[in-house]
């Protein structure tokens, strides 16, 4: 373990005095990557030891770039090819072309499943004009599945979705339609999806949403009530309706708050924040004095109050 751990210390050196002036006069510059690129090597710039020697530095990272282009090149085993961005970004040369926008377009679909490659991506998306926009998002439309689903390709899905361009949101939606229940249940997916809903409401789409909403249904979305992830695609669902497109979703509801229901959502640890954020919507859509959607309060008054009182949910 000892040898092992010396021999992954030769290929981290410690920056020297003129590396880390130079980090931290291009950090002046307000470059965010560079910002994402210090972040890494915090550890190293604080090193004391002055023993490193830039062309030892360099032959590493040379190496270690070649390593990581061909693969790429060559394609293999892309899903399990992990390159180390530490070793990577400890190069003196920070302007080559890891750092620029074309490697990151070139690159963005491997980048978007690395946790610091991730955030690139983003910032290259968010601060990009409409040209760079459309090169990151026509390289990552083939994989809008796996990178919803992915660790951190699902904050790349989101920025996209966060910007609000229309066709590219109907692009995923359409993409990721038919997989709309699996997603609700995926720790990452749920992610995806809530933010493609929360979108869609400031949009007004309620088209949209009700589809998402039937699709769900068809897939017994009762089930989601229960789940601890799906529980949150539906309270941003019931979050962006309005008083005429909820009463599908309220109807489900009322299904699972009787008293003679096998498995109450009053009594459940998710299903209880679903009541709770269904009482609140009602209440801002001043629709608890009409008497179809008073049935909710009614309903909650026949369970034992007495058991609900001391219930923790």
């Amino acid at each position: 373990m000892e040898k092992e751990t010396n021999n992954q210390n030769k290929n981290i050196l410690p920056l020297s005095n003129e590396q880390e002036k130079y980090i931290n006069k291009s950090l002046n510059k307000n470059d965010k990557k560079l910002e994402i690129i210090k972040e890494i090597n915090e550890p190293i710039i604080k090193s004391k030891s002055n023993n490193s020697k830039n062309n030892t530095m360099n032959n590493i990272c040379i190496n270690n770039m070649n390593y990581f282009y061909k693969n790429i090149i060559n394609n293999q085993k892309y899903n399990q090819f992990y390159f180390n961005l530490t070793n990577i970004s400890t190069t003196y040369n920070f302007n080559d072309k890891f750092l620029s926008t074309k490697y990151v377009i070139s690159m963005s679909i491997l980048l978007s499943k690395d946790k610091i490659g991730s955030k690139l991506v983003q910032m290259e998306y968010e601060r990009g004009n409409d040209e760079i926009k459309n090169e990151i998002f026509e390289t990552l439309k083939k994989q809008i599945v796996s990178l919803s689903e992915d660790t951190f390709g699902n904050y790349v899905i989101q920025k996209i979705i966060f910007t609000g361009d229309i066709k590219r949101i109907d692009y995923i939606f359409e993409s990721l339609k038919e997989f709309f229940f699996g997603l609700s249940t995926h720790q990452n997916g749920c992610r995806v999806l809530q933010a493609l809903i929360e979108v869609l409401g400031k949009l007004k789409n309620y088209k949209k949403i009700q589809i998402i909403v039937d699709i769900l249904i068809k897939n017994n979305i009762s089930s989601l009530f229960y789940d601890q992830n799906g529980n949150h695609v539906i309270q941003k669902i019931i979050d962006v309706l309005d008083g005429d497109n909820i009463n599908d979703i309220y109807s489900t509801i009322l299904k699972n708050v009787k008293p003679d229901c096998e498995k109450n959502l009053l009594f459940n640890k998710y299903g209880s924040r679903i009541v709770q954020g269904l009482l609140y919507k009602l209440n801002e859509l001043q629709k608890e004095k009409d008497n179809e959607n008073n049935n909710l309060i009614d309903i909650i008054y026949e369970n034992n109050f007495d058991e609900l009182c001391k219930n923790q949910y």
